[in-house]
């Protein structure tokens, strides 16, 4: 790839590997380049913050579950208007670069998703926030696009979604979003994002000889992502409600589970008494643990659940084994540590991202059992 870096890097982009901006639940930044480079071998970070990336990728782009969402970079200027950013990408459009990428996606080459493409919407935003550039700069960039590509605007149900997008960076970006069918498997409202649930997993560094366990399983959104990951030999997880667990069960008959349902069991399991389950059974407990503000906890009860929880994993965990927790109030998790174990080391911390879970903050942990 030939470019121009400016300040961020990676200056005006032009294309002879196809350059993405992929999206991914704020915090866990370091932790996705970690992914990136395992799954997409000779991929390239160009830039991006704590909630997104420019990765340069050569051949097809694969969506990967720890992605919210990505979009092919068809160009990018440094400007300072949005409606300046329209105007000037009509011009570019053509440049070999920027043409060639916008006909790859109206030929539905680079995405690989199958059927004819018509439509397409155009849309502005300013720092994430929509913004319209004007009547005229949209339509100067709406028939470039409509000549070059043959497809027509459409802004309701379109077939390519286009974005220009000015960034704080002082660059704006003519992207082209990236449609990826995601694994219907029933998700509750206010259940764990699924991208986040994928990276926890991802966090306690998955295998294929894992014996898992969560013991707060909720809506099921972990034990569900674990899998659909790589291999793994048993999934041990459930809830302190009867009702959360017998939904899971429902949700295993999906299609998606047919052939791993054997190995998926799913227990009405109370996560401060884990005594079904035998000493150092375990591999890799990966849990999101209540958070205390929905359940109505006070502090003391939140710590007292931890612990117990805490004391519990320590036992069924082997040594050197992993624990990952989502916990919204690290306070109470650490008391409870405190609590349970007076002796240090009982747990060796070995990462911790500040992450935000639906607008909330909220730590990644991943520990070590001593």
């Amino acid at each position: 790839m030939d470019r121009n870096a400016g300040k961020d890097g990676f200056g005006d982009l032009v294309m002879d590997k196809s350059v993405f901006r992929v999206s991914f639940p704020a915090g866990f930044r370091p932790l996705v380049e970690r992914l990136i480079a395992r799954d997409y071998g000779k991929a390239s970070v160009l830039g991006g913050d704590e909630s997104a990336l420019m990765v340069e990728i050569p051949g097809l782009f694969k969506f990967s579950a720890y992605f919210q969402g990505a979009s092919l970079v068809l160009d990018s200027v440094a400007t300072a208007g949005l409606e300046e950013a329209f105007r000037l990408f009509s011009g570019r459009l053509n440049q070999t670069e920027p043409k060639r990428a916008l006909t790859r996606v109206a030929r539905d080459k680079l995405f690989a998703r199958g059927g004819r493409l018509e439509t397409f919407a155009l849309r502005g935003f300013i720092r994430n926030e929509p913004s319209f550039p004007g009547a005229a700069a949209r339509e100067t960039l709406e028939t470039a696009v409509s000549r070059l590509t043959g497809l027509r605007p459409e802004s309701e149900r379109p077939d390519v979604e286009l974005s220009v997008a000015l960034r704080d960076d002082g660059r704006a970006y003519f992207t082209a979003a990236a449609r990826f069918p995601a694994p219907k498997i029933g998700r509750d409202a206010g259940s764990l994002p699924a991208a986040t649930a994928r990276l926890l997993c991802e966090l306690s560094m998955a295998a294929p000889e894992d014996v898992f366990l969560d013991p707060f399983a909720g809506s099921g959104s972990i034990p569900l992502e674990r899998a659909l990951m790589a291999p793994y030999k048993m999934i041990f997880t459930g809830d302190i409600d009867n009702g959360k667990v017998a939904e899971l069960k429902e949700k295993l008959k999906d299609p998606l589970f047919k052939k791993k349902a054997r190995s998926i069991f799913p227990k009405v399991l109370d996560a401060r008494d884990l005594s079904r389950f035998e000493d150092a059974l375990f591999d890799t407990i990966v849990s999101d643990p209540p958070w205390g503000d929905w359940e109505g906890l006070t502090d003391d009860a939140l710590v007292s659940l931890y612990a117990g929880f805490l004391k519990e994993s320590h036992r069924v965990l082997k040594p050197g084994g992993c624990l990952v927790l989502l916990a919204g109030r690290t306070d109470a998790l650490e008391r409870a540590r405190d609590q349970a174990f007076p002796a240090t080391g009982a747990w060796l911390v070995r990462e911790e991202f500040l992450v935000l879970v639906s607008g909330k903050k909220a730590r990644a942990l991943r520990w070590e059992r001593a």
